[in-house]
């Protein structure tokens, strides 16, 4: 059975600020030529060290090197030495003089001790310092309910909601235009397909409107992101009226008429809750 609910929420007053937070992707992409960092900041991309956008240091024990990403090597002693090795298309990273190791898809602390260890049993007195100075750049796509579906260019630190943030501008007319995602987008049940064909799905509304990072994935290579249509099969509510969040939800099974207010963020402390006006229609 479908049931369908529509609420008219009327406000005392209303104030929305604009996210001008934006994520920093590749500029010599045609696509990013409108990033948003550039859109509001225009700002640029240097390859090397540290220009590059991270919400904190990257996690050793957690990053995966690939193809494009790019160490900086420091030999400290009676031959002092310093370099950049990038990580080639066939995973393997290039140390003059010494030899060439595979790195792609291991765990960045790992690499870095493969190639300290290569380096110190050629420089025996000398001090190793391996350290990753640029992140690679790799295609993800992105499809389904989406207002400009395609492929897309991301580094290592991005999330779900930088490509979706990115996406706005590729609207034919990003002033007018907040989201992505079409009107009929399911944002609680977004399927991530990976190379290996693994896939998991997030809710990326609680990231929105709860700050639950759990539902905000990084992203990796190759990765497929679906933004399925909502199921008409199941319950929907459509919100209208004076409130920041207008359009059409799935409603959870057993959810409450202020469990699903709350969820969606329709409420502030201006709302006249005794104006909620519910409409029900069931077929």
């Amino acid at each position: 059975m479908r049931k369908l609910i529509i609420l008219n929420i009327l406000f005392l007053g209303l104030g929305f600020a604009q996210n001008e937070n934006a994520p920093l992707l590749d500029i010599q992409n045609q696509k990013y030529e409108f990033s948003l960092e550039k859109f509001y900041q225009n700002r640029s991309i240097i390859r090397t060290i540290s220009p590059q956008v991270l919400e904190s240091e990257l996690q050793t024990e957690k990053y995966i090197i690939g193809p494009g990403d790019i160490f900086k090597v420091s030999i400290f002693g009676e031959v002092e030495n310093e370099f950049e090795a990038p990580v080639l298309p066939e995973g393997n990273v290039l140390i003059p003089t010494v030899g060439v190791f595979h790195v792609s898809g291991k765990l960045l602390k790992n690499a870095k001790e493969i190639i300290s260890q290569a380096l110190k049993n050629n420089y025996l007195k000398a001090e190793i310092a391996v350290s990753l100075s640029g992140l690679r750049k790799f295609r993800v796509y992105f499809t389904g309910e989406v207002k400009a579906p395609g492929t897309y260019f991301a580094q290592g630190s991005d999330r779900l909601s930088d490509i979706i943030e990115v996406s706005v501008v590729e609207a034919k007319q990003p002033d007018e235009v907040t989201s992505s995602l079409s009107d009929w987008a399911d944002d609680t049940n977004i399927k991530i397909t990976h190379k290996d064909s693994t896939f998991e799905y997030y809710d990326l509304s609680r990231f929105y409107r709860h700050g639950d990072k759990s539902q905000n994935p990084n992203l990796k290579g190759g990765d497929i992101i679906f933004v399925p249509a909502i199921d008409l099969k199941k319950s929907y509510v459509i919100i209208e009226g004076n409130v920041g969040f207008q359009g059409i939800y799935a409603l959870k099974k057993s959810e409450t008429l202020f469990d699903f207010l709350t969820r969606v963020s329709a409420l502030s402390k201006k709302s006249n809750l005794e104006n909620i006006i519910i409409e029900r229609s069931q077929n």
